[in-house]
């Protein structure tokens, strides 16, 4: 396991000081193949209870290899040093990162995650993610659909028509975190365009319907996870959990069977059932 230096933590004011944080974390990660400490772009540090051990000095290090490649690591205080604990994972941009409490847990590691595409349909969204250090490794426990601007093209006969979906997203957590209320604000527009690769500007775009949508999310000490609800699968009698609701998504605003649900069973695995596979609990 590698050794961190806890004063390689207190400063990042140094282009050398970031690539020896950045070249440990990708010996730590095993993503040495990947990149070289030279190449990061930015490193970030946050502390908390991250590891569930009662110690608010677990670090969570962040390091950006430009926009859209970023490590997260965690390291556990040794000493006078840190030693890696674990990797949350590879994303894509990162932002608004915190460590947030949740009664007798390890804390939640919550940011955004954005992921801008061109490829195929054009989009640029955010989402919020979260994880908690359990069983061992860091589970994914959180998934919002943020603000999300997404475009795609059809042609007929020669004549190219746009759609856009857009989605705001106000969200509120409790004050002990057990509940996230988010407030979604949603438009579905329409426009004809010249071709399918040029997106007509925002004022050709057309309002065809918009909705306001309303989740909660709560910590579920029995699914140790954040979920929707609870439904009972019709085809074992069994009570799973639905992590998420289609039918509240944007694309549902444009048409086709989005009555779906993606569900979490007793076993730990998960699948995507349809609504009317399913009954109240």
């Amino acid at each position: 396991m590698g050794l961190i230096l806890v004063r390689i933590y207190d400063s990042y004011d140094t282009a050398a000081k970031r690539a020896e944080t950045a070249a440990q974390v990708l010996k730590d990660t095993e993503m040495t193949d990947s990149f070289t400490g030279n190449e990061a772009t930015a490193t970030r540090v946050n502390y908390g209870n991250i590891l569930g051990n009662g110690d608010n000095n677990d670090a969570l290090v962040t390091v950006s290899f430009g926009p859209e490649n970023n490590i997260m690591a965690v390291y556990r205080k040794n000493g006078d040093s840190y030693e890696y604990a674990g990797t949350v994972g590879y994303f894509y941009g990162v932002d608004n990162i915190s460590i947030e409490k949740l009664a007798d847990r390890p804390d939640v590691i919550i940011f955004r995650e954005r992921n801008n595409q061109s490829i195929g349909a054009r989009e640029k969204s955010g989402f919020i993610r979260g994880y908690m250090y359990q069983n061992g490794k860091f589970e994914n426990v959180l998934n919002i659909d943020e603000n999300i601007e997404s475009w795609f093209s059809s042609t007929d006969n020669g004549k190219t028509s746009w759609e856009k979906v857009e989605q705001t997203c106000v969200i509120n957590p409790s004050e002990n975190n057990q509940t996230i209320d988010t407030t979604k604000k949603q438009t579905y527009s329409t426009a004809e365009g010249n071709n399918d690769r040029t997106v007509p500007p925002n004022s050709d775009f057309k309002i065809v319907s918009e909705r306001k949508v309303n989740e909660q999310y709560n910590w579920s000490d029995y699914w140790n996870t954040y979920i929707l609800e609870e439904k009972t699968e019709n085809s074992t009698g069994k009570k799973v959990a639905v992590l998420i609701d289609f039918s509240n998504s944007t694309n549902a605003l444009t048409g086709g069977d989005f009555n779906k649900y993606k569900i979490l069973r007793d076993d730990g695995s998960a699948a995507i059932i349809n609504h009317s596979e399913t009954s109240e609990v």
